[in-house]
This record gives structure tokens, sequence and C-alpha cells, in this order.
């Protein structure tokens, strides 16, 4: 028999190690969608999360998004937070050509561009079952 489950809340340094076990994920954004978005390949290289612009997204300096990833064979989750930025900032001028300069109005990105989250802050849960005796 089953008990009722619980979230406990997973440390960041195995929120990490989590992340890099994955290769699927979704990136969150709340302006004028859903949050629940088509499941996208990502990468983590370091403190930067790399994945492909979505369909119809806009960004602004600083934006700041969430990119979620979960294991429900292994129950649990993981969301990484922080702005997001066109992943090749190395190109002189590259966010100030697409318009993405502090205190600008947010610009089209085109579908499939790189894009990079810094991240910020990582919260993780697991799902813990108890087993009773009958």
């Amino acid at each position: 028999m089953l008990r009722p489950t619980r979230w406990t809340e997973i440390a960041p340094r195995d929120c990490e190690s989590l992340l890099r076990s994955c290769a699927t994920g979704r990136f969150l954004y709340t302006y004028l969608t859903l949050p629940a978005v088509q499941p996208t390949d990502f990468l983590l290289d370091g403190s930067r999360l790399l994945f492909l612009a979505p369909p119809r997204f806009r960004i602004a300096y600083g934006y700041v998004c969430s990119f979620h990833v979960q294991a429900d064979d292994d129950a649990w989750t993981v969301t990484a937070h922080g702005p997001v930025s066109l992943q090749n900032r190395a190109l002189p001028g590259a966010g100030r050509a697409a318009g993405i300069v502090e205190g600008g109005e947010p610009v089209a990105v085109e579908p499939n561009e790189p894009l990079a989250l810094d991240v910020q802050l990582l919260v993780g849960h697991r799902l813990e079952r108890y087993a009773t005796s009958a």
C-alpha cells in the first residue's frame, strides 16, 4: 500500500547533474503563450543553457525566462531561471544589430535561432513515495 507522496527539494549542485543527464526540456515564457511549450533539445554549457528559439518568440534585453526539464520515470523536475540572450554574442554588435538594447522594446527572433539562458537560479524537486505495510 502506498502512502501519500511528497516533493522534496533538490540541492542546486544535484540539479545541475540532473540537467546534464537529459537532452530535452521545455522553454517557458508567459507573454501571450501558455507555459506548456513544445519540447526542445538543449545543451548545458557551464552556466549557460543553449537551445533553439521557438516559433513566434520575441526577446528584449535581459528578458528573464525559464527552462523546465523533468524525468517522469525517476520522479524529478528541475527548472532553470535567468536572462535569455542570442547565443552568438561574440559577434561585434550582434545584440545591437538585432535591436536588443537595454530599455528597448522586444524584437522578433527567427525560429531555430540559437539562444542562451544564463542560469541564475536552479530549482529542483523529487517526488518521494512511501510504501507502508498492509
